[in-house]
């Protein structure tokens, strides 16, 4: 009578626990490591993000026109993460996918989109000159 680890069959299962701990020793799939090198563009974009505070406000410019606006929730080599105020969740987003970043992000305006806060600043101040050039036209108005 013949047992399991003799003949033929013996070896075939000697063989497979030698394929089994070698894939034990030596996985087939790379293991995650250091991710490459980031693109000119992305190591800006990164530069831009690592001189936001965590937790402090940012709108995200993305290269396909979405803007996130929201507070920076964390940094990793790649990417970074933004609590977004609209959505109401955390976004991941790559370096390479983000046109710019920009510090702050402004209130609602019309339509339920938000200003950015320069843009903002700059139709304000148009605004006032046009009151104020409105004033004086009624002012030296004498009809």
């Amino acid at each position: 009578m013949r047992g399991w680890g003799d003949g033929l069959r013996g070896g075939c299962w000697r063989g497979l626990a030698l394929v089994l701990v070698l894939l034990q020793v030596c996985p087939l799939s790379a293991q995650p490591g250091a991710p490459g090198p980031l693109t000119a563009s992305a190591q800006k974009v990164k530069d831009q993000v690592s001189h936001i505070a965590i937790d402090g406000k940012l709108t995200v410019h993305m290269l396909d026109g979405t803007e996130y606006h929201g507070r920076l929730d964390g940094i990793d080599a790649a990417s970074f993460s933004v609590r977004e105020v609209d959505l109401k969740r955390t976004v991941a987003v790559l370096y390479g996918d983000v046109d710019r970043v920009s510090k702050n992000y402004g209130g609602k305006g019309i339509g339920g989109l938000r200003v950015d806060p320069k843009k903002s600043l700059i139709a304000s101040l148009a605004l006032a000159g046009l009151l104020v050039a409105l004033i004086a036209l009624v002012a030296t108005d004498k009809s």
